[in-house]
């Protein structure tokens, strides 16, 4: 049946698939805000309507093309910060080297690691 498009007829487009995917959306910017409630920054879920005109042969709008283009916008993830050893392998590789246990200090060593190396170490010392 022919009627007015009005936002009440968007849950009906496209036999409701419209619906389920921006409620998919919505429940993505939620499930963030869940699992990342620290951080103050906005989610956002964006509707937008395309509208573009069709004109007929005598120049007036025979039809309208609609399209809903809806996209979610989460914040960036990022890590703790991690500290690492900048140096150079034997061969001239440059490589990190990190701490599993001290993420702050990748230059602590751990008291097997210095039983390990002749002199006790970097400088003969545990750090």
């Amino acid at each position: 049946m022919l009627k007015p498009f009005t936002i009440d007829e968007l849950p009906n487009l496209a036999g409701g698939r419209e619906r389920v995917r921006i409620n998919n959306q919505i429940e993505a910017a939620v499930r963030d805000c869940i699992n990342r409630p620290g951080l103050k920054a906005a989610r956002k879920v964006k509707i937008e309507m395309e509208l573009v005109p069709t004109p007929g042969e005598e120049g007036y709008c025979e039809s309208v093309d609609t399209e809903l283009v809806s996209a979610v916008s989460l914040p960036k993830s990022r890590s703790a910060p991690f500290t690492m050893k900048a140096a150079t392998d034997a061969d001239g590789t440059a490589e990190q080297h990190w701490n599993d246990e001290r993420r702050d200090n990748p230059r602590q060593h751990t008291i097997d690691e210095m039983a390990d190396k002749p002199g006790g170490g970097e400088g003969g010392t545990a750090a």
